[in-house]
Order: C-alpha cells, then structure tokens, then sequence
C-alpha cells in the first residue's frame, strides 16, 4: 500500500506516515490509534512490536555470554510480569 492510500485510510498526512516509517519524531496517541485501525491492531501491540524490535538489536550486539545473560534475565522479567497480572 502506498504512503498516500494509508495516509487517507488513516486521516493524517503523507509526511506523518512517512515519519513514522522511518521512526522520526514521537506520534501523539491519537496518531497512533489511527495507524492501529488501518492495521486491523491495537495501540499496545504497535508499541510492543517497536520495544521488540529495540531489544533485538541491542542484544544482537552483545558477545555470545552477554546474549545469553540478556535472554535469561528477559524471561525472567516477563515470568515476574505475567505472575503479577491480575486473573482475568
């Protein structure tokens, strides 16, 4: 899909989109929430998707043991989130 067509399905301009695509400046909430509904997704998921993608690279960059420390204490922390989640 071209930057113009999802700009219009979105109602925000050419320039927004292309900004979002190249990850410069910060999008307000409302923006974004806009972006999610073209995407069929949702706010969190388009944040989490970005964190994700932030952490890989982070971690890829790391020697061999470091990786292996980061991945560990990442889980870790996602176990300890998930625990503290209230049951739905």
């Amino acid at each position: 899909m071209s930057q113009e067509r999802f700009a219009e399905l979105a109602g925000v301009s050419k320039e927004t989109i292309g900004r979002l695509e190249q990850a410069v400046g910060s999008p307000s909430l409302e923006t974004l929430d806009k972006v999610a509904l073209v995407l069929d997704t949702t706010v969190p998921i388009l944040l989490a998707k970005r964190a994700c993608d932030e952490v890989a690279v982070l971690v890829a960059e790391l020697p061999d043991r470091e990786q292996e420390i980061a991945r560990v204490m990442i889980k870790a922390l996602s176990e300890h989130v998930r625990s503290a989640e209230p049951a739905p």
